[in-house]
């Protein structure tokens, strides 16, 4: 019995209608509201698509059931691992429009292969367009709602400026180097040679002055004695 080949047109309008109401709507309306519109836009999109491939794609039950079930189960464990920062709404807005256009290249390329190469390639395209969000974080939101990513064992910014706050932190403050004024080690050998110098003419005025005194006493007390 010759296979029939899928019919894959209905996929395609599908798809290409869903990239244009997700990210084409939140281009021409900013913000929140231009994000919701999208969302909703998408995922009206996105149950086209699965009424197709269920319906109306020309695949066997068997694989129409299989694709069901291998997709349902990616999105739950992709959902399960996926990084903390990793919120439903923005890994729905952006896993589901690719895992949509995988889904529809892969039966688009491999309509006229065999049914092994189909199941073997459909199981590792899902995987895979689920799988690569479990590499990434979230990084943070703009002001316009449009999500930033990064390597999911990525220091974010955050804990790169927490790092170098504590780094910072914790470094002791280098002591502020004193400047060399030339000339100041003879200026400071001068007012200690001038100190010396004065406290040397103290002892001599006062060794001086104490003798003048003496003389001075020894000369009244024989003036005493003479008049007596």
């Amino acid at each position: 019995m010759t296979q029939r080949l899928l019919r894959v047109w209905p996929g395609i309008v599908a798809v290409v209608l869903q990239w244009l109401s997700r990210f084409g709507i939140k281009a021409v309306i900013p913000g929140i509201s231009g994000f919701g519109k999208a969302m909703m836009t998408s995922f009206a999109f996105t149950l086209i698509l699965i009424i197709w491939w269920t319906f109306f794609s020309r695949a066997r039950w068997r694989e129409r059931l299989e694709a069901l079930g291998v997709i349902a189960l990616a999105l739950a464990g992709t959902w399960m691992l996926r990084h903390e920062s990793m919120w439903i709404a923005w890994l729905m807005a952006y896993l589901v429009p690719i895992l949509s256009l995988a889904f529809v290249t892969w039966a688009v390329v491999t309509r006229r292969m065999s049914e092994r190469v189909r199941h073997a390639t459909m199981v590792a395209t899902i995987v895979i367009a689920c799988g690569a969000w479990l590499l990434v974080r979230q990084d943070g939101i703009n002001g316009d709602h449009q999500a930033t990513f990064g390597w999911r064992w990525a220091a974010s910014p955050e804990e790169r400026l927490l790092a170098q706050t504590s780094s910072e932190t914790a470094a002791p403050a280098a002591p502020a180097p004193t400047a060399s004024v030339p000339g100041t080690r003879s200026i400071t050998v001068s007012v200690l040679s001038a100190s010396s110098f004065a406290r040397k003419t103290t002892r001599r005025n006062t060794s001086c002055m104490a003798r003048l005194s003496w003389t001075k006493a020894r000369r009244h007390c024989a003036r005493r004695e003479d008049r007596y």
